[in-house]
């Protein structure tokens, strides 16, 4: 009995012992795994400087965008060199540069490229291609020749990657060497606001300084009254509206308005004669903030697009108030080079500038 016993107690040390050199030998593969990873991954995308960048290219398909260096500013070529996003041209130049290869596939055939779209090119018309992205020097010296392909995202029903070598949400990206081969990894950088759409590079017209916005109304013409407007004192966090009964005002919507008009707003812009004729403004929507300047955008609809909702920008000074030189400024800058041009707004964003921004009152 007491030999059974030592017996069961020999076997339980031995079992344990044997469980704690798996767990560290496994532990110790993985770490060998991770190390040559990383050694292999190390190199892969090129270095640069953001201030390298003279031109990125974009394409997809039949659409084309290029973004070029010219006097120190970023401007779009297809739209006759205006302005670029200067903050979003950054935020990409910064994300292509930091971004890390998680893990390297292979073999990079045609057969895997196709499937994790990392190909730029493809013949068959069923087989979506990626969007390429091509950077270059100030003396047009290819820094970066890069392919976005599909997001990666974990328990997908078609992932044949290993459970236990998956690697966390991301995207396949290709690179294409000096000697014209590919590599394709994954990082964890999804890049999902940078997409090949020309308009989408595009600087807006900026609404500064939107938290000190004090009013806000949409007209629509040829009515004498605006639609709505709202209102408030400088120093008062809550807008009131005008019009009977003075309904409550929703800060959400407020805020969703200021968050929209202090970024990106348009889908699209260039010269008004490119629109052909226009008919007259059907409505207008404006803005002034504490310093008194007035920011106006007024719309029209295009003769051979009426579908499209173009608008022209417009600035002007409240009367009856003392302006700064910083607030003359500044209302020269929301027109500066933007009087030749009619800027194209998405309709969900129209939509949202002409609904009254009110609350409905609560029943009693």
């Amino acid at each position: 009995m007491k030999h059974s016993r030592s017996f069961f107690w020999y076997t339980l040390i031995l079992v344990v012992a044997c469980v704690a050199a798996g767990f560290a030998l496994r532990s110790r593969i993985q770490t060998l795994r991770m190390s040559r990873v990383s050694i292999r991954t190390a190199d892969v995308v090129p270095k640069f400087r953001p201030e390298d960048a003279g031109e990125i290219r974009i394409s997809w398909r039949a659409l084309t965008t290029t973004i070029r260096r010219k006097n120190g500013i970023w401007v779009v070529a297809e739209r006759g060199d205006l302005p670029a996003d200067a903050t979003k041209v950054a935020a990409f130049l910064d994300a292509v540069r930091t971004m890390r290869a998680l893990k390297i596939i292979t073999p990079a055939d045609r057969t895997t490229m196709s499937r994790l779209r990392v190909a730029a090119e493809e013949t068959d018309p069923n087989i979506v291609p990626g969007g390429r992205f091509v950077i270059r020097n100030g003396a047009s010296e290819p820094l970066l020749d890069l392919v976005m392909g599909r997001g990666h995202f974990v328990n997908l029903p078609d992932d044949r990657t290993p459970r236990n070598q998956r690697a966390p949400d991301g995207r396949y990206l290709s690179i294409t060497r000096k000697d014209g081969s590919s590599v394709v990894f994954l990082t964890p950088s999804v890049f999902e606001d940078f997409h090949p759409v020309t308009g989408s590079w595009l600087q807006p017209p900026v609404f500064r300084n939107i938290a000190y916005t004090i009013r806000m109304e949409f007209r629509q013409v040829p009515q004498k009254n605006p639609v709505w407007m709202i209102f408030r004192d400088a120093k008062s966090p809550n807008f009131t509206a005008f019009g009977p009964g003075n309904p409550v005002v929703s800060r959400q919507t407020v805020l969703t308005i200021c968050r929209l008009l202090s970024r990106h707003y348009i889908a699209d812009a260039n010269v008004r004669s490119h629109y052909g004729p226009v008919n007259g403004p059907f409505a207008s929507f404006a803005a002034e903030d504490a310093s008194g300047v007035i920011r106006t955008l007024r719309f029209y609809r295009s003769g051979r697009e009426p579908q499209k909702i173009l608008f022209s920008v417009e600035s002007s000074l409240a009367p009856r108030k003392k302006h700064t030189e910083e607030a003359r400024k500044a209302a020269a800058e929301f027109v500066a080079g933007r009087e030749n041009l009619f800027y194209e707004m998405p309709a969900q964003l129209f939509d949202l500038l002409k609904t009254p921004p009110f609350e409905q009152k609560k029943k009693q």
